[in-house]
């Protein structure tokens, strides 16, 4: 063998060394990409599926609304009104005794007050206006039953901008600002809150924001409410974000695809 065969070989052995290796690579390179493809898409099932057990649970728990307000308004509600008449029927034939007078009284303001309370629970459970007229009806109501209380001045501006068909998601936006409002009653001691709907693109924004005690921020623990907000932002494809601190109110703005 001479000398330029000899470097031949050597040649041939160090390309088919680099091809191997260059195989090797690659192998190593495509089974680490196929692993991780894998994972991903597991991952993408497991959200996926996290996210269709979350839509189920929170479309069972408003049917469950629904069918308990039904029960409240139909049949309790019916019950508590017959027994009021019955009751005053009763009052009408029984002698003038002041006693028995006064009994009667006290029964016939318990029975009214258990009436309206439940008329109440009925209508938080699932308002009428929403289930028979839609979400601009059932946003205006709401807007004027908390004005009428004159305790706090509340404005919800470019509803109309809300062009989503769906009534579950309608359900959701209208829940959100039910918990929106609710925490700003019980703990902000607001005298005005603010709510628009502003159009962004395919997106729609809804900023709220009270005048409140506020609070810091950085040191809050969220509670039930506003994970319950966080639950139906993330069911309508949305995200969420809030700031406040100590006498500056509080703010939140939720952004979600504006159609079904």
């Amino acid at each position: 063998m001479n000398e330029n065969e000899l470097y031949i070989i050597i040649i041939v052995a160090i390309f088919l060394m680099i091809g191997f290796a260059i195989a090797v690579v690659w192998f190593f390179t495509y089974a680490q990409r196929k692993i991780i493809s894998t994972k991903l898409k597991q991952k993408e099932m497991e959200i996926i599926f996290q996210k269709e057990l979350l839509t189920n649970a929170v479309t069972i728990q408003e049917t469950e609304r629904d069918r308990i307000a039904k029960e409240l308004h139909d049949e309790i509600g019916s019950q508590l009104n017959i027994a009021t008449l019955n009751m005053h029927l009763l009052k009408s034939k029984i002698i003038k005794d002041e006693d028995s007078t006064t009994i009667l009284k006290r029964l016939g303001d318990a029975l009214q007050a258990s009436a309206t309370r439940t008329r109440t629970i009925s209508h938080e459970l699932m308002p009428p206006v929403f289930q028979n007229f839609g979400f601009g009806f059932a946003i205006e109501e709401l807007q004027n039953s908390l004005n009428a209380t004159g305790e706090i001045r509340v404005a919800i501006n470019y509803y109309q901008n809300v062009q989503i068909k769906n009534k579950i998601k309608l359900l959701h936006i209208y829940r959100i600002l039910q918990e929106l409002i609710s925490n700003t009653i019980k703990h902000a001691k607001a005298t005005t809150i603010n709510i628009s709907f502003e159009k962004n693109e395919e997106s729609i924004v809804l900023l709220y924001h009270d005048n409140g005690l506020g609070f810091d921020d950085s040191k809050q623990k969220m509670g039930m409410g506003f994970g319950n907000i966080h639950t139906r932002t993330e069911l309508l494809n949305g995200t969420m974000k809030y700031k406040s601190a100590v006498g500056k109110g509080f703010e939140m703005t939720i952004k979600f695809i504006n159609h079904d």
